[in-house]
């Protein structure tokens, strides 16, 4: 783990962990696939979507977890 984060960040410009957002705020599947439901809106972030630089293009989606359906 600490040397796979040790080359993200030897890169030039390093590579972007995004920011969890806020639990309430819409669920962005440009960013993150589901992890066990689905819905609209964020309950938490499992793992970060990785990005190539800040702003930049979509390396890896992230996981998340929306809030249920009721």
């Amino acid at each position: 783990c600490v040397r796979l984060c040790w080359l993200m960040v030897a890169q030039d410009p390093p590579v972007y962990i995004k920011h969890s957002e806020e639990p309430g705020s819409k669920f962005d599947k440009d960013y993150y696939r589901e992890f066990l439901t689905s819905g609209k809106v964020l309950d938490y972030v499992v793992w970060p979507a990785l990005l190539l630089h800040e702003n930049g293009p979509l390396l890896h989606k992230g996981v998340a977890q929306p809030r249920a359906k009721k």
